[in-house]
């Protein structure tokens, strides 16, 4: 991955170069980009320029005297690396070589007038090289880590292959499925029996309804029992009258015409008993 991408022209291959060894000495070669240096024979340059654009994490853009030039002359690769940069919003520092003035806005391309207000950086390759390399290492050090915090903040894509890809794309097909039982029916027409794999909560329900069913009953049959203990009985009522027997007057009851009251004698029958005329 190219976290450093170093623009310049071909007049300023020596610097370039000069700033690029001392960089990969302290974040590794496989982070700075040089094109002369990270382009092998046989690549188009254009597209390896374009793929380490989209990987940088920041870029330098080394200012000597004839830089302006340079940029205004067809076709300028160094107008279009910073364009799109600029376009990407990854950050750019200028470094100006020695005593070179940073151009003006009016000065440079209409297409990257904004270019004038990005910081820039001072560089002497005689003297303060050392210095003025350290700080600038420190700003690229504090823009990578950036970088990372924010790459690391994004949900990063899962790649896949071709054949992955392919069955993805392809619509699920519906399968039969086996028809079961429908115990619904069952369930509505008797509420107490339960499926099988009825839960828990269902079966306490059945549980909870059967004991205040119980308990309703037993109250009821108590109520009645209590009520039946605590209802008064009937008054009594007249005693029945004795009945004679073998034309006895009733016990109790004397006998007609007084208690001394005799009856006559019966005259046994004889046979020449007369009859009264």
């Amino acid at each position: 991955m190219a976290g450093i991408f170093i623009s310049y022209r071909r007049v300023s291959s020596p610097t370039a170069r000069l700033i690029g060894n001392y960089l990969r000495e302290h974040f590794g070669r496989e982070l700075v980009f040089i094109d002369t240096d990270s382009i092998d024979p046989g690549i188009d340059f254009r597209e390896r320029l374009k793929e380490s654009l989209d990987r940088c994490d920041v870029m330098l853009v080394i200012i000597d005297g004839e830089w302006l030039e340079g940029v205004k002359v067809e076709p300028a690769w160094v107008r279009h690396e910073i364009e799109t940069a600029m376009g990407r919003k990854i950050p750019i520092i200028p470094i100006l070589i020695d005593d070179t003035k940073m151009p003006s806005e009016d000065a440079l391309p209409k297409t990257m007038a904004n270019f004038f207000y990005y910081e820039r950086a001072k560089l002497n390759t005689d003297s303060d090289f050392e210095q003025h390399m350290k700080r600038l290492m420190d700003a690229i050090s504090r823009h990578i880590e950036r970088a990372k915090a924010a790459s690391t903040d994004e949900p990063t894509p899962t790649l896949q292959s071709g054949k992955q890809q392919a069955d993805t794309r392809k619509e699920p097909v519906p399968q039969e499925r086996s028809r079961e039982p429908d115990t619904r029916d069952v369930e509505a027409s008797h509420p107490s029996i339960a499926p099988a794999d009825a839960p828990n909560g269902f079966r306490l329900g059945q549980m909870k309804q059967l004991l205040f069913l119980g308990f309703a009953v037993v109250l009821m049959i108590a109520v009645w029992a209590l009520w039946n203990h605590y209802q008064p009985s009937p008054p009594p009522g007249p005693s029945p009258s004795p009945q004679p027997v073998d034309g006895q007057p009733p016990s109790g009851e004397p006998p007609s015409g007084g208690g001394n009251t005799l009856r006559p004698p019966v005259a046994p029958a004889t046979g020449n008993t007369i009859a009264p005329r």
